[in-house]
């Protein structure tokens, strides 16, 4: 069974089976240093309504309610200690609070509107950049003066970072914070934005993606011409070399996705704001890290096999011709890959509501997904109101 089915078996119901486990030994134990590893999986595994439930219990009594009180007194090294004793769950509750609607209210009553910042919390380690993303997702549902202050004190903060040359560090990365503080930057400059790594940012490319972009790319390109008619050049060649291939394949050609991001990157760096918006919008087109929690909570909305016929996208592990992807797609995929191939192609958000839509909305098991797909669309709203002409 193992040699058959081990593969499966791990990936559909390690997540699951671990979250189970975690859960027995918190309530039998009362580990307070299983805390993190509780709430990361929680977290990572799409258990969003679990974890809204123990951030709600946890930020006034528990491991946790120390770091919540020393982030009302602003002393990040004291939160940062609390945090390191309970196991490190800080970061995935922040994490959950700059993606989830649902999760702000739970937050505000720790009384997350009145936290002190003075400057970046860097005394945070790596949950600072949860931290700087969750309060500028939170204060969009908190009016005053003291909270757009707070924001901008942020954003700010960020963007001298980044102008100095100063190395960004991994975590900004990978909890998709820059991402999401390039989109809310008021510096026309948009140090942030210049930041990114869009060669990993653009590792492959959906054609449907690079015809939208290219749509996008004309309506700017006569404002980049009289300073940049190299960039416009090479950006039409490229789009023109590339107009032939099918809309639902994926360009992986290490030379063609870096060409493109080098372009996309000095179109960031123009000054030009339009330049910059058709950057960002393109950039909210893809969600690398809504993939995982969305992944597996999709797996489970399902009792079998998850279809896969549901519309351009569902065959686009047929054009990744290199490495194993072939013969991946010869296997049922779990939600994970799914969403992740929908998300190379650039189809997410297609991908997303799709499912969204045929899931069983009456099943128990569906009602994760559907919480989480519910929520990446509000907090997608939240995020592209940046990119409309009154923002």
């Amino acid at each position: 069974m193992l040699v058959a089915f081990g593969r499966r078996l791990l990936q559909r119901g390690a997540v699951v089976g671990l979250s189970s486990v975690l859960d027995d030994l918190q309530r039998g134990a009362h580990n307070p240093a299983l805390v993190g590893m509780v709430c990361e999986t929680q977290y990572r595994s799409g258990n969003w309504d679990e974890l809204r439930e123990w951030l709600n219990r946890g930020t006034t009594s528990g491991p946790l309610a120390p770091a919540f009180a020393a982030l009302g007194d602003g002393d990040f090294d004291a939160a940062r200690m609390a945090d390191e004793a309970a196991g490190g769950p800080l970061r995935f509750c922040l994490r959950l609070g700059a993606r989830d609607p649902q999760a702000i209210p739970v937050l505000l009553q720790s009384g997350m509107a009145d936290w002190k910042l003075v400057s970046f919390p860097t005394g945070l380690g790596d949950a600072a950049w949860d931290y700087a993303a969750c309060i500028v997702h939170a204060d969009d549902f908190v009016a005053g003066s003291v909270v757009l202050e707070r924001k901008a004190r942020i954003l700010d903060a960020v963007g001298a970072m980044c102008r100095s040359g100063q190395k960004v560090p991994a975590a900004a990365t990978t909890s998709g914070a820059l991402r999401v503080l390039a989109f809310h930057e008021t510096d026309t400059a948009r140090p942030i934005l210049r930041k990114l790594d869009f060669n990993a940012v653009f590792s492959t490319i959906g054609a449907r993606m690079l015809q939208e972009f290219g749509k996008s790319f004309e309506a700017v390109a006569s404002q980049l011409q009289p300073n940049f008619p190299e960039l416009v050049s090479g950006m039409r060649t490229l789009l023109k070399g590339s107009s032939a291939i099918p809309g639902n394949a994926v360009i992986a050609d290490p030379k063609f996705t870096r060409e493109f991001a080098g372009l996309v990157a000095q179109m960031a760096a123009s000054g030009s704001e339009a330049a910059a918006r058709c950057v960002l919008n393109t950039l909210a087109g893809t969600h690398p890290d809504w993939i995982e929690p969305a992944g597996h909570a999709l797996t489970r909305a399902f009792p079998g096999e998850i279809p896969s016929k549901l519309g351009w996208w569902s065959s686009v592990d047929k054009y990744l011709a290199n490495g194993g992807r072939q013969a991946r797609s010869r296997r049922p995929l779990d939600g994970y890959a799914i969403l992740s191939l929908a998300d190379e192609a650039g189809s997410f958000v297609e991908a997303l509501s799709a499912y969204a839509e045929i899931v069983d909305h009456h099943s128990d098991r569906a009602q994760d997904f559907i919480a989480i797909a519910a929520a990446f669309q509000g907090w997608r709203r939240w995020l592209t109101s940046m990119l409309s002409p009154t923002a």
